[in-house]
C-alpha cells in the first residue's frame, strides 16, 4: 500500500493537514471539419504566388495544404472573448517560419472573420456576447518567402458557456457537479534520476479523459450515502458558511473506497472496486476498516468496464490540479507542475488566499467547499481545505509527492507530499469514466 497517497496540490491548510450512463452536454462548442471553400479572389496587390482554395493549382507551387486542429467538443471554445477555438499549423510545403492570419475572401466564406482573431497560431473569439450558431472564417498561412495559402472553415459556437464540460448529478435530493478533464500529457522531473545524472524530465501520460467532482465530497453527501459523519470539523462553521457543505474529513482509505462503491449503487451505476476471490466487497471493506488490516488493499482491484465512481489515480489528480492543458490546448503541459498552488501563476504564491484556505485565512478549520476561486478546469479547493485520497500511483512505483518540482513555502504547511498511511485522516474527491 506504500504507493497510495494523499494528494494536495500546492500549499495546504494546517489542519487538513494532519490531518456519472452520463451524457455529454447537449450544447457545446465545436469546430466542424474544414469545408471546401468556394472560389475567392486573391487580395489586391497579391503579386506573390499565393494559393487560395478554388483558384488554379499553379497559384501556389509551394504550399498545398493547411491544417487546423480544433479543440475537441468537450473542450471547445464558447461565446466568451479570448477563448481559443483551435490551433492553426502544419502547412504542407512552404518554407518556415510561417505566420498565420485571417484571409479576405469572397464575402461568403469569410463572412464572420470580424468575430474572431488570430494570435500566433491560435484562432480565438474576439467578440463579446457572441450568439450561438455557425460562423464562417477563412484562415491564411504565409511562409518566409511570402507564399500564402488560405482555407475556409465553419465554426459552431454553443449558446450557454455555463454548460461547457460540466454536469450536475443528483442523488437523494443532493446535487454534486462533475467537470470533464481531457486526456493529455505533462512533464515532471524524473524521480529516478540521481544527482550524477543532472536534471532530467520524464513524460507522464493521462491516456483518457474523465469526469472529476467540482469540489471535495461534502459532509451532507457522505452522510446520505454512509449514514454517518466521521468529520472532525462538524460544528461551528465560519460565519455565513453552511455546515453540511463543508468537506468530509477524517476518512481512511478503505472508507473512501466503500463510499465510492455505495455512491455508484445509489446512482444506478456499476461499482468500480472489486475484491479478488471475495464476492461481497462490502463485507470485505468493512472488515478492512474494522481490523485496520495491513494487507487488505492488495486484494482490491478496479473493474475498468464499470461506469461508477472511484478515486482518481495520482497522475489524474495531478493533471487536474495543474489545469490539464487548458493554458495551451493540445500541448504537453510543462508549466503547470511549477505552480505553487492550483489555479495560480507559475513560480509564485501571490494571490494564494484567493484560491486556497491557508494559515493566514483559514482560522485553523475547514470551510464550505467552493468558496474560493477555481482553477482552469473549474475545480475548487485543489489546494487547501482537506487532503484528498487517491488510488495507486502508476509511475515507476512512486507517489506524486516524490516527483519534486513544487517549491515549498513556509507561508502555509505543505501536505502535498504525504506518503500513503492507511489510517491518516483525509477527504475524498470522486471521479468517473463516464
Amino acid at each position: 500500500m506504500k504507493n497510495t497517497i494523499f494528494c494536495r496540490m500546492g500549499l495546504v491548510l494546517a489542519l487538513c493537514l494532519s490531518l456519472p450512463g452520463c451524457k455529454y452536454p447537449t450544447e457545446i462548442v465545436y469546430v466542424d471539419p474544414p469545408v471546401e471553400a468556394p472560389p475567392i479572389e486573391a487580395p489586391e496587390g497579391g503579386g506573390d504566388s499565393g494559393s487560395i482554395p478554388g483558384n488554379t493549382p499553379e497559384k501556389s507551387p509551394e504550399i498545398t495544404g493547411l491544417a487546423f486542429i480544433p479543440i475537441t467538443p468537450l473542450r471547445a471554445a464558447y461565446a466568451v472573448k479570448g477563448k481559443t477555438v483551435g490551433r492553426i499549423g502544419s502547412p504542407v510545403g512552404g518554407t518556415a517560419p510561417f505566420t498565420y492570419a485571417l484571409a479576405s475572401g469572397d464575402g461568403k466564406n469569410d463572412t464572420d472573420n470580424r468575430h474572431f482573431a488570430v494570435s500566433g497560431d491560435l484562432l480565438q473569439i474576439q467578440a463579446d456576447g457572441l450568439a450561438a450558431g455557425a460562423y464562417f472564417v477563412c484562415l491564411k498561412v504565409t511562409d518566409s518567402k511570402g507564399i500564402f495559402y488560405a482555407k475556409a472553415l465553419t465554426v459552431t459556437v454553443a449558446k450557454d458557456p455555463a454548460a461547457l464540460d460540466q454536469e450536475t448529478r443528483i442523488v437523494g435530493g443532493i446535487g454534486f457537479k462533475m467537470r470533464f478533464v481531457p486526456s493529455g500529457a505533462f512533464m515532471i522531473p524524473d524521480p529516478m534520476a540521481h544527482d550524477s545524472m543532472g536534471k532530467r524530465d520524464m513524460l507522464v501520460s493521462v491516456p483518457t479523459g474523465f469526469w472529476m467532482a467540482e469540489t471535495e465530497t461534502t459532509q451532507e453527501l457522505y452522510q446520505l450515502i454512509m449514514k454517518e459523519n466521521p468529520s472532525l470539523f462538524k460544528i461551528n462553521p465560519a460565519p455565513g458558511e453552511v455546515q453540511s457543505r463543508r468537506p468530509v474529513d477524517n476518512l481512511n482509505w478503505y472508507e473512501t473506497v466503500l463510499f465510492c462503491n455505495r455512491l455508484s449503487i445509489a446512482t444506478g451505476r456499476e461499482p468500480v472496486y472489486c475484491v479478488w476471490g471475495v464476492p461481497d466487497w462490502e463485507v470485505y471493506l468493512k472488515w478492512a476498516i474494522e481490523t485496520r488490516s495491513d494487507s487488505a488493499e492488495s486484494n482490491i482491484f478496479i473493474d475498468e468496464t464499470a461506469n461508477g465512481y472511484r478515486l482518481p489515480t495520482a497522475n489524474e489528480w495531478a493533471w487536474a490540479a495543474i489545469g490539464a492543458d487548458m493554458q495551451d490546448p493540445g500541448q504537453i503541459n510543462t508549466l503547470g507542475v511549477r505552480k505553487y498552488y492550483s489555479g495560480g501563476p507559475v513560480g509564485s504564491n501571490v494571490g494564494i488566499e484567493d484560491f486556497a484556505w491557508c494559515y493566514s485565512n483559514s482560522s485553523d478549520t475547514t470551510h464550505e467547499v467552493g468558496k474560493k476561486l477555481c482553477n482552469e478546469l473549474g475545480l475548487f479547493d485543489m489546494t487547501g481545505n482537506v487532503a484528498e485520497w487517491v488510488w495507486k500511483s502508476t509511475i515507476a512505483g512512486t507517489a506524486w509527492g516524490e516527483y519534486g518540482s513544487y517549491p515549498i513555502s513556509d507561508y502555509i504547511r505543505n501536505y502535498r507530499y504525504v506518503p500513503f498511511e492507511r489510517w491518516r485522516a483525509g477527504g475524498v474527491r470522486i471521479v468517473s469514466n463516464q
